[in-house]
């Protein structure tokens, strides 16, 4: 719906352009349907032997562990409450486990010296997980080091790149997995296009729907699959300055709003130095995180947690993070005014609950 503040796109309504603008193109080759799909592939490249020790960061999606630990021994390395990587914490577990594969993964961008230092040690592969942004690395990867994205991630179009693999890639062409994957997503983005139009919730509810079909769909395949030729050709003709330049505008109205909010129940804890990310994180103090999202649901202002907490003991494993950790959109249908609304919607909160609070001890 119009006025309705989310994190949905349509890629019917990506602005397109006729020259390619990646600085490191990628070949069909190496371009798969999903993250899964790409890794299913690499791990066949380097013959991952069983009960191979995997490297994760301790702040990550649950589905992606439980894909990873299906391949071998998962470990963790601690990301900081500010989103950024423990160095101590990943020197030390590369040092005690000796990882054969190992997952670099942090919001605001992996340390280049730490990614360069360990690219020198044991481990057969180094992953570069950029899912949650937009921009390729302008310059090759380090040695046995591979960067995936996840074109869906920030524009529903259908696919993953490699940049940086050292031997030839194979995947499916066709199979069924893959047409069921492609037949929903044309689904999921017609209904994303007419949502955009529509007042409908009905429309609206068909399109949340589609959305939850599509993306329990994905990453299903047993053999990793390619990504079909429409999206590869579309992600290669983005105009990538038009929609970083609509990003980096969205991420200063953000910190215009977030400014005016009190950081002890709500604040952003970094900065990027390029603001290419997929969305703007925000912390929530655990006395106000349901009652503000509840809040804002009522006012078509849907914010989530990133991430679902996953149920392991494992130290490393950042539960701060997940438990207060939400994402604002930063879509290409994101406008100024519904951050605005946003900013407005959440001080209309915070009064509401200083006035509820004082009226307690009054």
């Amino acid at each position: 719906m119009k006025n309705s503040f989310g994190y949905h796109e349509s890629s019917l309504l990506m602005p397109l352009c006729l020259r390619k603008q990646q600085s490191l193109p990628v070949s069909y080759r190496s371009f798969f349907l999903t993250f899964t799909d790409a890794v299913r592939s690499l791990f066949r490249t380097i013959s991952l032997p069983p009960g191979a020790v995997i490297l994760l960061p301790g702040f990550y999606c649950q589905e992606t562990m439980s894909f990873f630990e299906s391949f071998g021994k998962i470990v963790f390395y601690r990301i900081n409450d500010d989103l950024t990587v423990n160095e101590e914490s990943y020197r030390s577990q590369c040092a005690a486990h000796d990882p054969v594969v190992v997952v670099h993964y942090a919001f605001f961008g992996f340390p280049e010296t730490l990614a360069r230092e360990h690219s020198e040690t044991s481990a057969r592969l180094i992953i570069d997980d950029g899912a949650h942004r937009l921009l390729p690395p302008s310059s090759p990867p380090p040695p046995h080091t591979v960067y995936i994205d996840s074109a869906r991630k920030r524009t529903t179009f259908l696919g993953s790149h490699v940049i940086g693999a050292e031997k030839s890639l194979e995947g499916s062409l066709v199979n069924w997995y893959g047409v069921r994957c492609t037949l929903l997503h044309i689904w999921y983005a017609l209904l994303g296009c007419l949502s955009h139009f529509s007042t409908s919730k009905k429309i609206y509810s068909l399109f949340e729907s589609a959305f939850e079909a599509f993306d329990g769909a994905l990453g299903t395949g047993k053999n990793p699959t390619r990504g079909n030729i429409l999206s590869y050709w579309l992600w290669n003709h983005l105009d990538f300055k038009k929609i970083s330049c609509h990003t980096a505008t969205l991420w200063q109205a953000y910190d215009e709003e977030l400014s005016l909010l009190p950081k002890k129940f709500i604040y952003c804890p970094a900065q990027p130095s390029d603001r290419d990310t997929a969305y703007v994180p925000i912390l929530l103090a655990d006395e106000i995180r349901e009652a503000l999202i509840a809040f804002l649901e009522n006012r078509s202002v849907h914010i989530y947690p990133l991430w679902d907490c996953p149920k392991r003991t494992d130290a490393e494993i950042n539960k701060n993070l997940y438990h207060s950790l939400c994402a604002l959109p930063l879509t290409w249908l994101t406008r100024q005014q519904d951050i605005r609304f946003f900013g407005r919607m959440c001080r209309e909160f915070f009064t509401a609950y200083e006035e509820k609070k004082d009226s307690r001890f009054s």
